[in-house]
């Protein structure tokens, strides 16, 4: 019978929102795995995990593009522990690598995004050190994709492969019992259709499309319809300006960070339709999650949405806001129809995309090259 299997999961920073960690959370409870290691480069965010998962934290400052001799030898200790060194980001997974390959451990690697959000050096970076890598995994087919020619020489195909990221359906719908709500944040018009999104304030997420387009809704909409997005970011100064001058401020919100990834899915329960205006994506565990409890959702008609959603969502041209405008203020006149595109999402998403599912098709990764 073959020994259990020891895995460290390596990240830039270990957050409440890391897919990663549930990801290692869930594979600790697979019989085939002995102990399941966390190690972030930079700091470590509060978050809910069980006791057993192993939390290491290098504290590299954020804006350091190299890291200590110190530094090295003590990500060194730890990666020796554990017998395959699983990365997922560019920059800690580029020390990571040569670490793990120094220590002749076994090395898996996951693309989360699309690489059009790369900079040239940082695929350069990736794409030399995933050559020294066991099995190089894409969150998806679009991820896949938008490798470079040269990027899928150095990841040929017999290492490639694809694996989705899932959602934990139980901890989704007992979020629906949280003590918050984001009535408590910010002062909703209890007539409201509600809007949400979730994701950090920058470029690609395509907020200022979303405000514009609920702030038009309101205009031809008998009903209020308000906006609610969680998230931080570097736009968030011009997302806030965006709204002071718009003609229905009041009704849009930014709730900024929220601390608790259940906070998060305790807003998708409130509100009524979840929109996603991304210009691009690598698999949006959030889609999953707005789905899952049972959202009808309006994505941007891009590859990462369209190919796993294609009849269980409404789609807009990338940068539309007219389009989006149109589609919000149609789901919000017809409430069977958004109570219909709901309920088949939930189903499909529930059955299809578990983290259970996902966990596993990484442990079979895990036995295949150690």
């Amino acid at each position: 019978m073959n020994e259990k299997i020891d895995v460290c999961h390596v990240l830039n920073t270990v957050r409440g929102t890391s897919t990663v960690v549930d990801i290692a959370n869930e594979q600790r409870q697979l019989e085939q795995i002995n102990s399941v290691g966390v190690l972030a480069w930079s700091d470590v965010k509060s978050f809910n995990t069980d006791d057993y998962l192993n939390i290491h934290s290098l504290e590299v400052p954020n804006d350091a593009l190299h890291i200590t001799r110190s530094q090295y030898k003590t990500a060194k200790t730890i990666l020796s522990e554990y017998d395959i060194i699983h990365t997922h980001r560019n920059h800690s997974g580029f020390y990571a690598k040569l670490i793990a390959k120094r220590l002749a451990k076994p090395i898996v690697v996951t693309h989360h995004n699309n690489h059009a959000g790369f900079s040239l050096k940082g695929r350069i970076a990736n794409g030399a050190t995933n050559m020294i890598a066991d099995e190089v995994v894409c969150v998806s087919e679009s991820v896949q994709d938008s490798f470079a020619w040269w990027e899928r020489m150095v990841s040929p195909d017999h290492k490639l492969s694809v694996i989705h990221n899932g959602i934990d359906v139980d901890r989704l719908g007992a979020a629906s019992q949280l003590e918050w709500s984001i009535h408590d944040a910010v002062e909703i018009d209890s007539e409201a259709i509600i809007v949400g999104s979730a994701g950090m304030l920058t470029e690609q997420k395509a907020h200022d499309i979303l405000i514009e387009a609920v702030d038009q809704a309101n205009e031809n909409s008998d009903l209020p319809i308000e906006l609610v997005i969680s998230g931080d970011g570097e736009l968030r100064g011009k997302l806030e300006q965006q709204i002071e001058d718009a003609n229905y401020s009041n009704r849009l919100h930014l709730l900024g960070f929220l601390d608790e990834r259940d906070m998060v899915y305790k807003m998708m329960h409130e509100i009524d339709i979840y929109a996603m205006p991304s210009r691009w994506e690598g698999f949006c565990v959030a889609a999953l999650e707005a789905m899952a409890i049972g959202n009808a959702c309006v994505f941007s008609d891009i590859p990462e949405f369209r190919r796993p959603f294609e009849d269980i969502a409404y789609f807009h041209e990338v940068d539309n806001y007219s389009e989006l405008s149109r589609q919000i203020g149609a789901l919000s006149n017809n409430i069977g129809k958004k109570e219909k595109l709901g309920k088949n999402a939930k189903e499909h998403i529930s059955r299809e995309y578990t983290i259970e599912a996902t966990a596993k098709k990484y442990l079979q990764l895990y036995e295949k090259i150690r």
